[in-house]
């Protein structure tokens, strides 16, 4: 195993996008036309559009602008990282192995958090949203395979989508079905039995 590939969100972030909202006092009213945000993400996850275009695609009440709108397009700034999980990843990095980010994303989070501190260990970006193809039909992991050179017998994917792990296993990759509620050592327990060295510590 040489290549270690980590999902965005709900791996190396918790809980989903829309979580945030839990963050705000909202109307119950305003909160559930405020979810519609974070649905029918294609156009922003291949880069065709961004938040802020997003956002005004959702035609929400012009009230929103002032309420709303900075919250919205700068969700990702207020989203919760899973430490546990970046540990892991500065483990595995000491280690020797290629770090990859691999993600059904927009720019604007991207750019965010590749300059981040705490994702300084991952090697690769390998975003939706750059390269036009999305891991869901499977097109993103057969740009991984073809620009990115890895053979995907050597790669270990880690995902919390069942859609993305079946497109995966479908081309070779060894994966893991990531569920954050779960304790993270049965995900280096895992990592373990596939031959990859690092070490849990509590």
């Amino acid at each position: 195993m040489k290549n270690i590939l980590f999902d965005l969100g709900t791996v190396a972030l918790k809980g989903h996008a829309a979580d945030i909202l839990n963050k705000y006092n909202i109307d119950d009213k305003d909160y559930n036309k405020l979810l519609t945000f974070f649905k029918d993400t294609n156009n922003l996850d291949l880069g065709n559009e961004s938040l802020e275009e997003k956002y005004n695609r959702c035609n929400f009440p012009k009230e929103f602008d002032t309420l709303y709108k900075d919250i919205l397009i700068n969700y990702y700034k207020v989203r919760d990282i899973n430490l546990d999980v970046i540990d892991l990843i500065n483990k595995i990095k000491e280690n020797g192995y290629t770090l990859y980010v691999l993600s059904d994303n927009n720019k604007e989070v991207y750019e965010y958090f590749k300059n981040n501190e705490l994702f300084k260990s991952f090697d690769i970006w390998v975003m939706s949203c750059n390269e036009k193809a999305v891991k869901k039909d499977g097109k993103l992991f057969d740009v991984l395979i073809d620009k990115y050179k890895v053979d995907p017998k050597e790669c270990y994917f880690i995902d919390d989508n069942i859609i993305n792990i079946t497109e995966a296993k479908k081309r070779g990759f060894n994966t893991y079905l990531f569920d954050e509620d779960q304790d993270i050592k049965f995900l280096y327990n895992d990592m373990k039995m596939n031959g990859i060295e690092v070490e849990y510590e509590k």
